[in-house]
Formats: structure tokens, C-alpha cells, sequence
């Protein structure tokens, strides 16, 4: 005979979970920022460059002289021919006192006072030196004087801003739990 028994089948419960992890924001607006700087200030200052010629000693040696310098030199030379007639007439005296020596001393006089000098050809250049023309160059002078101004620099910073939405974790049951019954044998008359 085979006996009644009783099978079973149980079926254990799951659990699931679900994540929810939304994602992070950052977002952060630009800093402002504002730069003026006023131009810088440039002075400059010329001073021009002076050039003087002199040709005083170039004209001169042309006998293109100015009244006080042909007065000076014709003074300067009155006085060497004053000496130097004096000096003459010394001579010619003394040889005016020995003419009863003979020797014809009053042609030999009246020769020296006719004759006259002999007059030489040269070429010439003026201005005779290269020195005689004085050339004077002082050069120009620039000075440069720069005021900078420093640059004004202003700016606004602004904090981020930072979402975090929760973060949610959610279980759930995947399969339920569950227990059969199942009879196996004879079957049983509950009426009897």
C-alpha cells in the first residue's frame, strides 16, 4: 500500500532594488571684469641743432674786409712804415751827408725811391686754409618724458552653482513568496 504523503514546492521571495542617480550639475556664471587705463602722456621737447659758418678769414683773404678791421690793419701798418721810412730816411740822409766822397748818392737815391717792387703771379685758392671758414655744429637735443597711467582693473566674481539632486534607492520585490501543497497518494474520501 502506498502511503499518503505530502510534496511541497516553496518558492522563496527576491528582492530587486532600484537605483536612481540623477546626475550632478555645476554651472557657474562668467566672472565680469572691467579694464580702463587712461592713455599715457608723452611730452617731448626739441631743442633744435644750431649750425654757424664764419667765414670772416675766408672774406679776408678775399680783401673783402669790414671798415674796423681795414682801419686796425692800416694802423698796424702805418706804424711799420713809419718806422721803416724813418729808418729810409736815416739812410738816405747819411749818404746825403757823404756826397762830397762822391759815388753819386743822389742818383742812387732817386733810384731807390722809383723803383718799384716787381709784381709776382701766383695761383691762388681762397679760402687759402680749410680752416679759414669755421663751421660750428651743435646738434639738437630731444628729450622724451612718458607718464603712464596705471590700469584701473575691476571685477565680479560670482559663486557656481551646484545642483545635486537625492540620490533614491527604491526595493522592490521581484518574485513573491510562495509555498504549494501538493497530495500525493490516495485519495482520501473526507465524506465517509
Amino acid at each position: 500500500m502506498i502511503q499518503p504523503s505530502l510534496r511541497y514546492h516553496i518558492t522563496n521571495a527576491q528582492t530587486g532594488i532600484r537605483y536612481n542617480q540623477p546626475t550632478m550639475s555645476i554651472k557657474q556664471q562668467k566672472a565680469d571684469l572691467s579694464i580702463q587705463q587712461d592713455k599715457a602722456e608723452i611730452m617731448m621737447d626739441v631743442r633744435p641743432g644750431q649750425l654757424s659758418i664764419n667765414q670772416t678769414e675766408a672774406f679776408v683773404a678775399m680783401d673783402r674786409k669790414g671798415p674796423l678791421r681795414r682801419a686796425d690793419e692800416h694802423a698796424a701798418n702805418s706804424l711799420v712804415e713809419f718806422s721803416k721810412n724813418v729808418k729810409k730816411n736815416a739812410q738816405q740822409g747819411d749818404q746825403m751827408m757823404r756826397i762830397e766822397n762822391g759815388g753819386g748818392a743822389v742818383a742812387a737815391i732817386a733810384k731807390q725811391n722809383s723803383a718799384r717792387p716787381i709784381k709776382q703771379l701766383a695761383i691762388g685758392y681762397i679760402p687759402k686754409s680749410p680752416f679759414d671758414v669755421r663751421i660750428d655744429y651743435s646738434p639738437s637735443e630731444l628729450k622724451i618724458d612718458v607718464q603712464i597711467n596705471d590700469p584701473v582693473i575691476q571685477y565680479q566674481s560670482h559663486k557656481p552653482r551646484i545642483e545635486i539632486p537625492p540620490w533614491s534607492v527604491e526595493p522592490y520585490i521581484q518574485t513573491m513568496p510562495n509555498i504549494d501543497f501538493e497530495y500525493i497518494g490516495q485519495n482520501v474520501n473526507l465524506n465517509a
